[in-house]
């Protein structure tokens, strides 16, 4: 069986966790909490222990999480498109 790669070029599938915060979360608390964010991944125990358990952090900060989501959105919605999958009800 080809590898997602070789069908779909460019394609590659990694699973990722992101924060996300309701519509309209003022700036501030946005900030505060990517301000945690940043400072936990700076914890060399804490980073030990995510690393321990498979995950690599990237500390991307709120305005380029946010262009991940949206490239992430376009290249699954432009390979569920290709693959011709419809949904059910």
């Amino acid at each position: 069986m080809p590898s997602l790669a070789e069908t779909f070029p460019g394609y590659d599938a990694v699973s990722w966790t992101g924060m996300f915060a309701p519509a309209g979360t003022p700036k501030a608390i946005i900030d505060k909490i990517a301000g945690e964010m940043d400072r936990a991944l700076k914890d060399p125990k804490f980073l030990a222990l995510i690393q321990g358990n498979g995950i690599d952090p990237l500390g991307y900060g709120p305005g380029k999480f946010a262009e991940f989501v949206k490239a992430e959105y376009r290249k699954w919605g432009e390979a569920v498109e290709t693959a011709g999958v419809k949904l059910r009800r």
